[in-house]
């Protein structure tokens, strides 16, 4: 089972490989995407999935020419909004600024249609050398990677926080502190005492918090704390 650092090295390096080969059309895109053990795409400038290999169309239940004629459809279906939102533009910006070697990645979240659910996928992007718009390489991470307890936990809270960071721009400065200090294990007493305010203040902006963030749990506080980085 290999890490993520290693998968990181191996899909750079294989995605520069593909982009030449085809460049040099010594291979198309069609025996490019057998060779990859993964999901081999090309995607136009405005994201339409121009060609998926044998092993992507198999995930997503459909075939080629279906997944070329949703066009946009594809997209809105089977990624998260959150990677449409906050991904997308950001590839974009790459795609418009980079040339050469250089290869954009991150993490997806992409439905499984088998399991219903939106799986985290590595995702590895290059512009594409001889054609308008990006070859990529997407890898799910589940079952494939050996992944630390760490990289799992940075995962988590960014997700977390794409969730969640408009719900958490309505705190006022003094609710941010205060969700801190909770975080920290503090009690009412406690922060009452150390920010220099009475108890009832205190407990107006827990209201506040909890009425904001619909946080009703320790564990709620703390999934805040971490990912905005109070703590």
């Amino acid at each position: 089972m290999e890490t993520l650092t290693e998968v990181l090295d191996t899909q750079h390096q294989n995605l520069i490989k593909f982009d030449k080969l085809l460049t040099l059309n010594e291979l198309s895109l069609e025996e490019i995407g057998r060779l990859s053990s993964y999901f081999f795409h090309y995607n136009d400038i405005n994201f339409n999935m121009m060609f998926l290999n044998e092993r992507g169309c198999r995930w997503f239940g459909l075939s080629m020419e279906n997944i070329i004629d949703m066009k946009e459809e594809f997209v809105r279906k089977f990624y998260h909004p959150d990677t449409i939102e906050f991904e997308f533009p950001k590839i974009k910006r790459f795609y418009n600024n980079q040339d050469g070697d250089t290869v954009y990645s991150n993490y997806h979240q992409i439905l499984n249609p088998s399991l219903q659910v939106f799986s985290i996928c590595l995702v590895f992007i290059k512009k594409c050398t001889c054609l308008p718009g990006f070859v990529s390489i997407t890898q799910p991470i589940e079952s494939d990677l050996k992944i630390s307890k760490k990289i799992k936990r940075i995962i988590n809270e960014e997700m977390f926080r794409k969730h969640h960071e408009r719900n958490f721009k309505y705190l006022t400065l003094r609710e941010s502190e205060i969700l801190k200090l909770l975080a920290e294990g503090l009690n009412n007493p406690q922060i009452s005492n150390q920010l220099f305010i009475s108890r009832r203040t205190v407990e107006q902006h827990r209201k506040n918090i909890n009425r904001k963030l619909n946080v009703h749990t320790y564990k709620d506080i703390l999934s805040y704390a971490y990912a905005f980085d109070l703590i």
